[in-house]
């Protein structure tokens, strides 16, 4: 039986965009306020993971308080390294050509504040008829929960049957 398509589900960090820097950066001064030396070597596991499994290793502590208050200090200062950030310019002009035809998801670890001034630098924020990101569900990527989640919302189904 052929497959026919209704949905396109896209990623944001290391694919529609390269943010590596911009979150190094980030965190990398963030931690610094903190008193911790963070450098590219330490991060580089990390990236693309949801905060709350890899700031622990970073920060060396397991304080919750202290954790949060890093993130959103990152989070804060996140927006002064958005020069740094690299536009995949293929893949977002594929974005735009399918959009018309068919509904598109955003499935990203980010959280949604970050996902927003992303896209919205980008100039892609209307691309996407569902954004799902890290604050949105219990178990972030590479769990498929976020990618359950915006299939439901787009009444898509992996099989597209």
């Amino acid at each position: 039986m052929p497959c026919s398509i209704t949905a396109l589900l896209f990623d944001l960090d290391g694919t529609l965009v390269d943010t590596w820097e911009a979150n190094y950066l980030s965190y990398r001064d963030s931690l610094a306020e903190f008193g911790i030396t963070c450098s590219r070597e330490a991060f580089a596991p990390c990236f693309g993971g949801h905060w709350r499994d890899f700031l622990p290793l970073l920060a060396g502590t397991i304080d919750q308080h202290r954790l949060l208050l890093i993130h959103h200090r990152k989070q804060a200062l996140y927006p002064g390294h958005l020069a740094t950030v690299r536009a995949n310019a293929p893949l977002i002009a594929l974005l735009r050509a399918a959009h018309p035809a068919w509904t598109t998801g955003l499935v990203t670890t980010a959280s949604r504040g970050n996902a927003a001034l992303l896209l919205a630098h980008l100039g892609i924020a209307d691309a996407f008829d569902c954004i799902i990101t890290g604050d949105d569900v219990s178990h972030p990527k590479p769990a498929p929960d976020g990618y359950r989640r915006c299939l439901e919302e787009l009444n898509a189904s992996a099989a597209g049957s």
